[in-house]
């Protein structure tokens, strides 16, 4: 199986789920908390990944794939041959029949928008992709104490942008990013305890 997300390309094989950030000229396997590699069927909806696999069901990811989760309650028979985001729901067929499950059961963000936080909004950077620089805008709704990290897809932490008191209003910060390899990295804004993240590619010049 072979997806496409963004700039990015997910390919599903018997050994696993590799990505490639450059067209397909290197990849890096990615199979951490997979438990059957064989991979049968993947699904890109927003920014989370499904794959399908021969015999462990379904995986998650919500980080690029650096991680996966299995969401298999219910699920009676693991050979999933396909899978489908149709309205509110994920759809898996298999050789048994067609599987159902909510979305709001297993991607927070899709359980209603009212339980976003609404004291912030991190805003798409610009440009996107980038080379050497991007910039990052975002809205406080009310004063607090503001932090922008910038994360690899294996969760490190590369970048402290912002760690500050900020008033209210419109905010923008600018990411050198000339040092850092070609890539997608995951911007993180926390504002009072409250969180959200997206993620952002920077390409070859």
């Amino acid at each position: 199986s072979l997806v496409v997300e963004g700039v990015n390309l997910v390919a599903g094989t018997t050994r696993g789920i590799f990505f490639s950030t450059n067209n397909g000229i290197i990849w890096t396997q990615q199979n951490s908390g997979l438990t059957d590699t064989l991979i049968r069927s993947l699904l890109i909806n927003g920014s989370t990944l499904f794959a399908g696999t021969y015999s462990g069901g379904i995986f998650l990811s919500t980080n690029d794939g650096a991680s996966w989760k299995e969401i298999n309650a219910g699920l009676t028979e693991t050979d999933v041959r396909s899978l489908k985001v149709s309205g509110e729901y994920l759809f898996a067929a298999t050789q048994r029949g067609v599987w159902r499950r909510p979305l709001s059961e297993l991607i927070p963000s899709a359980v209603s928008p009212s339980e976003q936080p609404t004291a912030f909004t991190l805003e798409a950077n610009h440009p996107n992709p980038f080379t050497d620089y991007t910039t990052l805008n975002f809205t406080l709704l009310e004063r607090g104490y503001v932090i922008l990290d910038i994360y690899d897809l294996l969760g490190q932490k590369i970048r402290t942008l912002i760690s500050e008191i900020l008033d209210a209003g419109k905010h923008s910060r600018e990411f050198n990013t000339k040092d850092l390899a070609t890539g997608a990295y995951i911007a993180k804004l926390r504002v009072n305890g409250a969180e959200q993240e997206m993620k952002i590619v920077k390409v070859a010049n």
